[in-house]
């Protein structure tokens, strides 16, 4: 996953949400309680974009490196 796919994968939900209160005239809840979950839901989304952002990056590299040693252009995952 790129550096450009995780910030828009991080920004979609916000717009959606933009659009939801903005456009289709939908209501943001405020409770202290509804904001922690939303605070802590935020933190574990971008988290796990960027660990899924860095593994890609390894195992781009690891192929990469593979490919050099064996000469095979293997495009497999595996």
């Amino acid at each position: 996953m790129s550096p450009p796919l995780a910030v828009i994968t991080t920004v979609d939900p916000l717009v959606a949400a933009a659009i939801g209160v903005n456009w289709l005239g939908e209501r943001i809840e405020s409770s202290p309680t509804i904001l922690v979950g939303e605070v802590i839901s935020v933190v574990v989304i971008i988290g796990g974009i960027v660990v899924l952002t860095r593994r890609g990056e390894q195992l781009r590299r690891a192929m990469e490196e593979r490919e050099r040693n064996d000469g095979t252009t293997d495009s497999s995952w595996g």
